[in-house]
């Protein structure tokens, strides 16, 4: 994927999640300008805790309905004024096709999983997670195509539970990265989580509604 496509595709405005180097977390961002393979972003404080300066790695990753979008790129500039921002040159572009069916959404949650069959519950963090499926690390090996139960911990005390199979694998550094499609969801859990979107959703309109509030000041 040709990188001068990325100001095609990272609209100004567009929510997108950022990593820091060769960090695992994900940062909610937006865009605030993008210009061949320039995109300017927000200056949060993930990355002051992060100490970004001019030559950190980053990575930018967009979603859309068809596909994954994963820009990895270097900060050429920063602003430390007000509002502050970052300048990412992009240096390299992925494409991949999205498989979920609706909305995906970057999180870190506690969760307790087990095999089917089992009655051990393995610790868990959940990557991301939509009305379908989730990614997960955990660092219990479950098999291809094994069926797990989750039991995930979001805020304000609620459990959000369900069954998945295992679709894909992927072991790094002692900690395996796990995608689980989903297979049985009640009303219930699926009222549950439909709220916690909700609240991401508010999340991201708040730093739209920042990015408006200061886009006529860059």
């Amino acid at each position: 994927m040709n990188v001068e496509a990325v100001s095609a595709i990272l609209k100004e405005g567009s929510p997108v999640s950022t990593r820091i180097g060769s960090g695992s977390a994900w940062y909610r961002n937006i865009v605030y300008k993008s210009e061949n393979n320039f995109v300017h972003l927000s200056l949060i404080d993930r990355y002051l805790e992060n100490i970004v300066i001019v030559g950190t790695q980053i990575s930018i990753k967009f979603f859309n309905e068809f596909f994954v979008y994963v820009f990895s790129g270097i900060i050429h500039n920063i602003y430390a004024g007000y509002p502050g921002y970052v300048i990412v040159q992009i240096t390299d572009a992925e494409e991949i096709i999205n498989t979920r069916l609706s909305p995906r959404y970057d999180i870190y949650l506690p969760a307790n999983l087990k095999p089917e069959w089992d009655s051990i519950f393995f610790f868990s963090v959940i990557t991301d997670i939509s009305y379908g499926g989730m990614a997960f690390m955990c660092s219990h090996r479950f098999d291809h195509s094994e069926e797990v139960q989750v039991m995930a911990y979001l805020p304000l005390n609620q459990v959000f539970q369900t069954k998945g199979k295992v679709i894909r694998r992927n072991i790094k550094n002692g900690i395996i990265d796990y995608s689980m499609q989903f297979t049985e969801i009640s009303e219930q859990s699926c009222g549950i989580l439909s709220k916690y979107f909700a609240r991401l959703d508010a999340e991201n309109a708040a730093l739209y509604q920042q990015f408006l509030l200061h886009s006529g000041r860059q």
